[in-house]
């Protein structure tokens, strides 16, 4: 198949090829509001415009390079997450003064089966793997976090992971009162 693809591509970049040094004359023409177009016929003000000629490389022979018996096929296809990223929180978002947050990751395509979801705060996994896409942590630490999502196999070996996003959480806090001053005795 990827040779049949590959000749018709070499054939129609031929077709192309030949039918630009075949162009005798090219014109261009510049509009009223300086939009220029181009055409193979002269028309008022259009003056004409040197090609020079395109330059054609041969395409190297496709060769079936067999695949090696000591390959991991199983390495090759666990890249097949088109999608897989921290979807909730946004990145450079502030969290202020929520009880929880929930962190939800975008996988796409669905998990496969023998891999599990681990969310990491700061390059630490925030807790064990699972199959859950999304995770609700209670009385988030205040300050700044670099969240990430990512997909482990079985025995816990990172088979791919998403970007990084960076939170912030903010947590006003309320100061007691300055204890009373004694009086001054009189």
């Amino acid at each position: 198949m990827i040779k049949h693809i590959t000749a018709g591509l070499l054939i129609s970049t031929s077709l192309l090829a030949t039918q630009v040094t075949s162009a005798e004359e090219v014109y261009k023409h510049v509009d009223e509001n300086g939009v220029p177009s181009f055409s193979d016929t002269k028309s008022k003000n259009a003056e004409k415009v040197i090609v020079e000629p395109v330059n054609i490389q041969k395409m190297p022979e496709l060769k079936n390079i067999p695949s090696s018996p000591h390959s991991n096929t199983a390495t090759m296809d666990s890249k097949t997450y088109s999608r897989l990223e921290i979807s909730s929180p946004a990145d450079q978002a502030t969290i202020r003064n929520e009880p929880t947050t929930t962190l939800a990751a975008s996988i796409e395509p669905g998990l496969r089966a023998g891999h599990l979801i681990q969310f990491m705060d700061n390059g630490q996994p925030i807790q064990p793997a699972s199959r859950n896409s999304s995770l609700v942590l209670n009385n988030f630490e205040r300050g700044e976090h670099r969240l990430n999502v990512r997909i482990v196999d079985k025995s816990g070996k990172t088979v791919q992971s998403g970007n990084p996003v960076t939170v912030y959480v903010f947590r006003a806090t309320v100061k007691p009162p300055a204890p009373a001053k004694p009086k001054p005795a009189n």
